[in-house]
């Protein structure tokens, strides 16, 4: 886990709380509850597959990429993954 700092809603600072003060109880899971836990559990794990595909660049993109790449130390994979990432994070903007 991250050492960074979690800012904690009002919600989440009662729950943590509420269990730093020893008042949750273990309760035993059915078979039905473990296997849909397992479920959810197998699609996120899915979540984090990684699927080869194909994209076409034209020749002066592929320049750009292949110079910021080397301007940075990596490769043009890592750029295009790093370009992806960002924005299904939401960090930058796509714009058409």
């Amino acid at each position: 886990m991250s050492n960074e700092y979690l800012q904690l809603d009002e919600d989440e600072a009662k729950i943590l709380k509420s269990l730093e003060n020893n008042e949750w109880e273990d309760h035993q899971l059915s078979e039905d509850e473990k296997q849909i836990y397992k479920q959810h559990a197998d699609y996120t794990l899915s979540l984090q597959e990684k699927k080869t595909t194909q994209i076409d660049f034209t020749v002066a993109e592929l320049a750009f990429l292949m110079a910021k790449a080397k301007e940075v130390d990596v490769t043009v994979q890592s750029v295009v993954q790093t370009l992806v990432r960002n924005y299904a994070a939401g960090k930058i903007k796509l714009e058409i």
